[in-house]
């Protein structure tokens, strides 16, 4: 089983340092939560479903680094919606692990990669 490559057209500010209306905030989390549910899902329905345990990694691509703790807050509504595909709880005790990364590019690019336990060995 290769790796399954997803990628979405969405720019991740740190969430952290934003001052945004509750309200703009909340629309911005739904839409990219349901993006990435919606483009995982049909990459998946293209191929064989991975096996679980998982491993995701998020890439997030922009001219401009965040620190280690900020990329993981931006990525909160897409790894839920990841979550929600494979009707899994994104908590310590899931089967997903999840890893982080960024490169330098042009911004509004998030790359999304699974690899599950079949492809692992």
């Amino acid at each position: 089983m290769a790796t399954i490559e997803v990628n979405l057209p969405t720019h991740l500010p740190s969430r952290a340092n934003e001052r945004l209306h509750w309200s703009k905030r909340q629309k911005r989390s739904r839409f990219q939560r349901d993006m990435a549910y919606l483009c995982t899902r049909e990459a998946l329905n293209h191929q064989d479903w991975p096996e679980i345990p998982l491993i995701v990694m998020l890439t997030r691509i922009s001219p401009r680094p965040l620190d280690d703790d900020n990329l993981r807050g931006a990525f909160k509504s897409i790894r839920d919606g990841i979550a929600d595909v494979f009707q899994l709880d994104d908590s310590a005790r899931s089967p997903i692990t999840w890893r982080y990364a960024q490169l330098k590019g042009k911004p509004a690019q998030v790359t999304i990669e699974i690899e599950g336990a079949d492809a692992q060995k």
